[in-house]
């Protein structure tokens, strides 16, 4: 009997965004539980064929369409699904129009939880979507930025799990907030915008606040909009009022005052000591 073998076709007009965790030292998780992690966009036509994989397999739909087959199991994910795949039975995919994707491929771990074929939502893959963009850029990047990689390691892998275990605790909302915050600092957060998206009242988001994270809203979104600050004034030459606006703040003077408070130092001193 001829032995199968393993099969990748990329039609023209494919892209692969490959983004490693080695680096990101906090986030310890991805270095146990994950091998590779990819953003992906495929016309029609693309085909991967895994005769006998090693690892286990996520595939997250963010926009078109795409064939699977796992073992015995077949089905068509859509924008918004995504499928597990086990080591050791057979695994295909195939793109049927111009599709987008992000795959991770899993350690095996008896602690996975294998459904097949779940249902996400488009809010939280596109979250996903863009902290793997975000992983992708600092991966690229000549600076470290380690806590920045720690804190943004440690986001996608509570919400990969959460994904595939389905859990539903009020620690889910909290995760997704805190995404949010990271790749949209400029918005205009308040107190009650921010209870709002991880649907709860403003009292009990203040109580979340403090179990989770050990300071007040106003605190958390501080602290993410000055790691932000921190790595626009080290990778940019942008003037501090256009950082102070990148980050949320409408004024320059408030935003200066915010990062001496932070870092001890004022935004303009902070640039030179780096330089």
């Amino acid at each position: 009997m001829k032995k199968q073998t393993k099969t990748i076709f990329l039609p023209s007009g494919s892209s692969e965004r490959f983004v490693s965790f080695d680096s990101f030292g906090g986030a310890e998780y991805f270095g146990k539980t994950v091998f590779l992690s990819a953003l992906c966009s495929y016309p029609a036509g693309y085909y991967v064929f895994y005769p006998a994989p090693k690892r286990h397999l996520a595939v997250f739909c963010r926009s078109g369409s795409f064939e699977y087959s796992s073992g015995e199991e077949s089905g068509v994910l859509s924008a918004g699904e995504f499928a597990l795949m086990p080591a050791g039975e057979c695994q295909t995919i195939k793109s049927t129009e111009r599709s987008e994707s992000m795959f991770f491929l899993l350690k095996p771990s008896p602690s996975w939880n294998f459904d097949r074929h779940l249902h996400s939502s488009t809010e939280e893959i596109e979250l996903m979507w863009q902290l793997m963009e975000k992983a992708f850029r600092l991966n690229s990047a000549a600076l470290d930025h380690a806590h920045q990689k720690s804190t943004l390691g440690t986001l996608l892998f509570d919400i990969l799990k959460e994904q595939i275990h389905n859990a539903s605790d009020d620690f889910s909302g909290f995760r997704l907030l805190l995404s949010k915050l990271i790749m949209t600092p400029q918005a205009d957060w308040s107190v009650s915008k921010m209870a709002e998206f991880c649907g709860v009242s403003e009292p009990y988001f203040f109580v979340l606040c403090r179990k989770y994270y050990g300071s007040s809203p106003y605190s958390v979104l501080k602290k993410i909009r000055m790691e932000q600050a921190k790595q626009l004034l080290l990778s940019t030459s942008y003037p501090i009022k256009n950082i102070a606006s990148l980050c949320g703040y409408g004024h320059q003077f408030s935003f200066s005052r915010s990062f001496k408070q932070q870092y001890g130092v004022s935004p303009e001193k902070f640039r030179e000591s780096q330089s």
